[in-house]
Protein backbone atom coordinates (compact mmCIF):
# COMPACT_ATOMS: atom_id res chain seq x y z
CA UNK A 1 0.00 0.00 0.00
CA UNK A 2 1.38 3.30 -0.78
CA UNK A 3 1.43 5.56 1.53
CA UNK A 4 2.08 9.59 1.35
CA UNK A 5 2.13 12.40 3.83
CA UNK A 6 0.92 16.00 3.60
CA UNK A 7 1.98 18.10 6.02
CA UNK A 8 1.01 21.97 7.14
CA UNK A 9 3.86 23.15 8.42
CA UNK A 10 2.03 26.34 9.71
CA UNK A 11 -0.40 24.22 11.37
CA UNK A 12 -0.26 24.98 15.60
CA UNK A 13 1.97 28.44 14.74
CA UNK A 14 4.82 25.94 13.81
CA UNK A 15 3.80 22.59 15.30
CA UNK A 16 3.02 20.91 12.05
CA UNK A 17 6.89 21.43 10.72
CA UNK A 18 7.98 20.57 14.16
CA UNK A 19 5.77 17.29 14.60
CA UNK A 20 6.60 16.16 10.93
CA UNK A 21 10.84 16.63 11.45
CA UNK A 22 10.33 13.98 14.62
CA UNK A 23 7.57 11.40 12.78
CA UNK A 24 10.03 11.60 9.81
CA UNK A 25 13.13 10.63 11.90
CA UNK A 26 10.81 7.43 13.38
CA UNK A 27 9.41 6.53 9.55
CA UNK A 28 12.56 6.50 8.32
CA UNK A 29 14.31 4.80 11.44
CA UNK A 30 12.34 1.68 11.49
CA UNK A 31 11.80 1.14 7.22
CA UNK A 32 8.46 2.86 6.78
CA UNK A 33 8.38 3.82 3.06
CA UNK A 34 6.62 6.85 2.30
CA UNK A 35 5.93 9.53 0.12
CA UNK A 36 5.67 13.71 1.53
CA UNK A 37 4.64 16.98 0.39
CA UNK A 38 4.29 19.89 2.14
CA UNK A 39 0.75 22.87 1.80
CA UNK A 40 2.09 25.92 1.30
CA UNK A 41 -1.46 28.13 1.20
CA UNK A 42 -4.68 27.46 1.82
CA UNK A 43 -6.43 24.45 0.45
CA UNK A 44 -3.71 23.44 -1.35
CA UNK A 45 -4.13 19.90 0.66
CA UNK A 46 -7.12 19.76 -1.05
CA UNK A 47 -5.53 19.26 -4.47
CA UNK A 48 -2.01 17.68 -3.13
CA UNK A 49 -4.43 14.85 -1.26
CA UNK A 50 -6.58 14.04 -4.85
CA UNK A 51 -2.77 14.48 -6.88
CA UNK A 52 -2.07 11.70 -4.58
CA UNK A 53 -4.99 9.61 -4.51
CA UNK A 54 -4.84 9.84 -8.58
CA UNK A 55 -1.49 8.58 -8.21
CA UNK A 56 -1.90 5.55 -6.96
CA UNK A 57 -1.35 6.33 -3.07
CA UNK A 58 -4.04 4.28 -0.92
CA UNK A 59 -3.46 5.70 1.86
CA UNK A 60 -3.05 9.75 2.22
CA UNK A 61 -1.99 11.08 5.63
CA UNK A 62 -3.15 14.38 7.10
CA UNK A 63 -0.08 16.49 9.43
CA UNK A 64 -1.80 19.16 10.98
CA UNK A 65 -4.94 20.23 12.84
CA UNK A 66 -8.83 19.78 12.00
CA UNK A 67 -8.39 22.45 9.06
CA UNK A 68 -5.46 20.14 7.54
CA UNK A 69 -7.36 16.99 7.64
CA UNK A 70 -10.34 18.85 6.69
CA UNK A 71 -8.54 19.73 3.40
CA UNK A 72 -7.35 16.41 2.84
CA UNK A 73 -10.67 14.64 2.99
CA UNK A 74 -11.87 17.12 0.75
CA UNK A 75 -9.51 15.67 -1.64
CA UNK A 76 -9.94 12.38 -1.15
CA UNK A 77 -13.69 12.03 -1.63
CA UNK A 78 -14.71 9.75 -3.60
CA UNK A 79 -11.62 8.65 -4.39
CA UNK A 80 -11.51 5.11 -2.44
CA UNK A 81 -8.02 6.19 -0.70
CA UNK A 82 -8.10 5.74 3.24
CA UNK A 83 -7.17 9.18 5.40
CA UNK A 84 -5.02 8.93 8.30
CA UNK A 85 -4.54 11.94 10.70
CA UNK A 86 -1.13 12.95 12.09
CA UNK A 87 -2.33 15.31 15.20
CA UNK A 88 0.05 18.57 15.07
CA UNK A 89 -2.76 21.67 14.86
CA UNK A 90 -4.21 24.30 17.10
CA UNK A 91 -7.10 22.19 17.44
CA UNK A 92 -7.66 18.54 17.01
CA UNK A 93 -10.93 17.81 17.73
CA UNK A 94 -12.08 15.26 15.81
CA UNK A 95 -9.63 12.62 16.61
CA UNK A 96 -11.22 12.42 19.90
CA UNK A 97 -14.64 10.88 18.80
CA UNK A 98 -12.42 7.96 16.73
CA UNK A 99 -10.14 5.78 18.05
CA UNK A 100 -6.88 7.47 17.27
CA UNK A 101 -4.24 8.09 19.80
CA UNK A 102 -3.25 11.73 20.43
CA UNK A 103 0.10 10.76 20.24
CA UNK A 104 1.60 11.43 16.74
CA UNK A 105 4.19 8.81 16.87
CA UNK A 106 1.26 6.75 17.25
CA UNK A 107 -0.86 8.17 15.36
CA UNK A 108 1.68 7.39 12.52
CA UNK A 109 1.77 3.85 13.04
CA UNK A 110 -1.71 3.76 12.21
CA UNK A 111 -1.06 4.58 8.66
CA UNK A 112 1.02 1.43 7.89
CA UNK A 113 -0.80 -1.19 11.07
CA UNK A 114 -4.60 0.75 11.06
CA UNK A 115 -8.09 -0.48 10.56
CA UNK A 116 -10.21 0.83 7.79
CA UNK A 117 -13.54 2.59 8.84
CA UNK A 118 -15.87 4.05 6.92
CA UNK A 119 -17.35 7.38 8.70
CA UNK A 120 -19.91 10.02 8.04
CA UNK A 121 -18.85 13.00 6.15
CA UNK A 122 -20.69 16.00 6.15
CA UNK A 123 -21.92 18.66 3.08
CA UNK A 124 -21.78 22.13 3.94
CA UNK A 125 -22.85 24.82 0.99
CA UNK A 126 -20.68 22.53 -1.05
CA UNK A 127 -17.47 21.75 1.32
CA UNK A 128 -17.15 18.47 3.21
CA UNK A 129 -16.41 18.30 7.09
CA UNK A 130 -15.81 15.65 9.12
CA UNK A 131 -16.21 17.30 12.72
CA UNK A 132 -18.66 20.26 13.05
CA UNK A 133 -19.95 23.18 11.08
CA UNK A 134 -22.06 26.05 12.75
CA UNK A 135 -22.70 29.29 13.03
CA UNK A 136 -23.33 31.97 15.86
CA UNK A 137 -20.66 32.45 18.67
CA UNK A 138 -18.63 29.77 17.68
CA UNK A 139 -17.95 30.72 14.08
CA UNK A 140 -17.25 34.54 15.01
CA UNK A 141 -14.84 32.84 17.60
CA UNK A 142 -13.09 30.73 14.81
CA UNK A 143 -13.13 34.42 12.55
CA UNK A 144 -11.36 36.11 15.76
CA UNK A 145 -9.03 33.17 16.28
CA UNK A 146 -7.67 32.84 12.62
CA UNK A 147 -7.48 36.89 12.52
CA UNK A 148 -6.34 38.24 15.50
CA UNK A 149 -5.23 34.92 17.56
CA UNK A 150 -2.96 32.83 15.42
CA UNK A 151 -0.22 32.83 17.84
CA UNK A 152 -2.23 31.12 20.12
CA UNK A 153 -3.42 27.23 19.60
CA UNK A 154 -5.96 24.93 21.39
CA UNK A 155 -8.49 25.61 24.15
CA UNK A 156 -6.44 28.73 25.20
CA UNK A 157 -7.19 30.40 21.43
CA UNK A 158 -10.81 29.38 21.39
CA UNK A 159 -11.32 30.45 25.44
CA UNK A 160 -9.43 34.16 24.51
CA UNK A 161 -11.48 34.76 21.28
CA UNK A 162 -14.93 33.68 22.98
CA UNK A 163 -14.37 36.19 25.45
CA UNK A 164 -13.25 38.68 23.09
CA UNK A 165 -15.98 38.02 20.75
CA UNK A 166 -18.75 38.53 23.56
CA UNK A 167 -17.85 41.87 24.32
CA UNK A 168 -19.93 43.06 20.46
CA UNK A 169 -21.67 39.51 19.75
CA UNK A 170 -25.69 39.54 19.59
CA UNK A 171 -27.94 36.49 19.39
CA UNK A 172 -29.89 36.78 16.07
CA UNK A 173 -33.12 35.59 15.04
CA UNK A 174 -33.36 32.42 12.34
CA UNK A 175 -35.11 29.76 10.11
CA UNK A 176 -33.74 25.88 11.06
CA UNK A 177 -35.56 23.58 8.65
CA UNK A 178 -34.84 19.72 9.67
CA UNK A 179 -35.73 16.44 8.64
CA UNK A 180 -39.16 16.90 11.08
CA UNK A 181 -39.08 19.82 12.86
CA UNK A 182 -39.11 23.64 10.92
CA UNK A 183 -38.16 25.89 13.85
CA UNK A 184 -37.45 29.84 14.46
CA UNK A 185 -35.68 31.09 16.88
CA UNK A 186 -32.76 33.63 18.23
CA UNK A 187 -29.89 31.86 19.09
CA UNK A 188 -26.45 32.03 20.43
CA UNK A 189 -24.69 29.15 18.27
CA UNK A 190 -26.06 26.17 16.12
CA UNK A 191 -23.95 23.65 15.59
CA UNK A 192 -24.29 20.42 13.33
CA UNK A 193 -22.25 17.86 14.33
CA UNK A 194 -21.24 15.04 12.96
CA UNK A 195 -18.24 14.67 15.90
CA UNK A 196 -18.39 15.57 19.56
CA UNK A 197 -16.31 17.71 19.61
CA UNK A 198 -14.95 21.37 18.61
CA UNK A 199 -13.04 24.12 19.61
CA UNK A 200 -9.96 22.92 21.72
CA UNK A 201 -11.80 20.17 23.47
CA UNK A 202 -14.99 21.25 24.23
CA UNK A 203 -17.98 18.66 24.09
CA UNK A 204 -19.98 20.36 22.29
CA UNK A 205 -22.67 17.40 20.70
CA UNK A 206 -22.10 14.38 23.39
CA UNK A 207 -24.37 12.29 21.59
CA UNK A 208 -22.30 12.60 18.34
CA UNK A 209 -21.37 10.07 16.17
CA UNK A 210 -19.53 9.95 12.93
CA UNK A 211 -21.54 6.47 11.92
CA UNK A 212 -24.96 6.87 12.89
CA UNK A 213 -25.90 8.21 9.38
CA UNK A 214 -27.75 11.73 11.19
CA UNK A 215 -26.33 15.28 12.43
CA UNK A 216 -26.58 16.15 16.17
CA UNK A 217 -27.67 19.48 15.89
CA UNK A 218 -27.49 21.32 18.51
CA UNK A 219 -29.34 24.94 19.26
CA UNK A 220 -27.88 27.07 22.20
CA UNK A 221 -30.69 29.85 22.02
CA UNK A 222 -30.21 33.56 22.60
CA UNK A 223 -28.77 33.95 25.85
CA UNK A 224 -27.58 37.27 27.56
CA UNK A 225 -23.51 38.02 27.74
CA UNK A 226 -23.55 36.94 31.83
CA UNK A 227 -25.33 33.70 31.13
CA UNK A 228 -23.29 32.93 28.00
CA UNK A 229 -19.84 33.09 30.52
CA UNK A 230 -21.95 31.07 33.25
CA UNK A 231 -22.92 28.61 31.01
CA UNK A 232 -18.99 28.58 29.25
CA UNK A 233 -17.55 26.20 31.28
CA UNK A 234 -19.70 23.79 31.46
CA UNK A 235 -19.16 22.83 27.41
CA UNK A 236 -15.69 21.53 28.46
CA UNK A 237 -17.74 18.44 30.07
CA UNK A 238 -20.87 18.13 28.27
CA UNK A 239 -22.89 19.28 30.89
CA UNK A 240 -23.91 22.49 29.54
CA UNK A 241 -26.82 20.19 27.56
CA UNK A 242 -29.13 20.15 30.86
CA UNK A 243 -29.19 24.05 30.52
CA UNK A 244 -32.77 24.97 29.56
CA UNK A 245 -31.45 26.90 26.41
CA UNK A 246 -30.01 23.56 24.82
CA UNK A 247 -31.84 21.82 21.93
CA UNK A 248 -30.49 18.88 20.33
CA UNK A 249 -32.22 16.94 17.29
CA UNK A 250 -31.11 14.30 14.85
CA UNK A 251 -31.39 15.19 11.34
CA UNK A 252 -29.96 13.99 8.07
CA UNK A 253 -30.14 17.63 6.73
CA UNK A 254 -30.42 20.72 7.74
CA UNK A 255 -30.92 24.24 6.14
CA UNK A 256 -30.91 27.71 8.49
CA UNK A 257 -32.13 31.37 7.02
CA UNK A 258 -30.85 34.33 9.09
CA UNK A 259 -28.92 37.64 8.77
CA UNK A 260 -26.45 37.46 5.44
CA UNK A 261 -24.03 38.92 7.46
CA UNK A 262 -24.00 35.67 9.69
CA UNK A 263 -20.64 33.26 9.27
CA UNK A 264 -20.74 29.69 9.27
CA UNK A 265 -17.91 28.08 10.00
CA UNK A 266 -16.31 24.44 9.78
CA UNK A 267 -13.76 22.40 10.91
CA UNK A 268 -12.28 26.34 12.77
CA UNK A 269 -12.42 27.57 8.83
CA UNK A 270 -14.88 29.98 7.57
CA UNK A 271 -16.43 28.65 5.22
CA UNK A 272 -18.95 31.30 4.20
CA UNK A 273 -22.24 32.92 5.51
CA UNK A 274 -25.93 32.17 5.66
CA UNK A 275 -27.80 30.28 4.36
CA UNK A 276 -26.59 27.22 5.40
CA UNK A 277 -27.45 24.23 3.58
CA UNK A 278 -25.96 20.85 5.06
CA UNK A 279 -26.02 17.12 4.70
CA UNK A 280 -25.14 13.82 5.81
CA UNK A 281 -22.95 11.48 3.40
CA UNK A 282 -22.96 8.42 5.34
CA UNK A 283 -20.11 6.04 5.51
CA UNK A 284 -18.57 8.31 2.93
CA UNK A 285 -15.08 8.06 3.76
CA UNK A 286 -12.26 5.62 4.89
CA UNK A 287 -10.45 6.45 7.81
CA UNK A 288 -7.68 4.61 9.53
CA UNK A 289 -8.28 3.75 13.27
CA UNK A 290 -6.85 1.36 15.94
CA UNK A 291 -8.00 -1.97 16.49
CA UNK A 292 -10.75 -2.96 18.29
CA UNK A 293 -13.82 -3.13 15.53
CA UNK A 294 -13.51 0.52 15.39
CA UNK A 295 -15.23 1.08 18.84
CA UNK A 296 -15.89 4.31 18.72
CA UNK A 297 -14.84 6.73 22.41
Amino acid sequence: MKVKFIINPVAGSGKGRRTWETVQKMLDGEGYPYAYAFSRYPREAVTLARQAAAAGYGVVAAVGGDGTANEVANGLMGSGAALAIVPAGTGCDYIRSLPIPPDPLGAARLVYGGQRLNVDVGLVNNRYFLGVAGLGLDAEVCRRVNENLSYLWGRTAYIVGMVATLATFRPFWVTIELDEDRLETEVTLVAVANAKYFGGGMLIAPQADPRSGYFTVCIVEGLSKLETLRVFPRIFTGSHTKHPSFRVYRSRRVCIRGPGTGAIQAEGELVGRLPLEAEILPAALPVLVAGGRGKLP
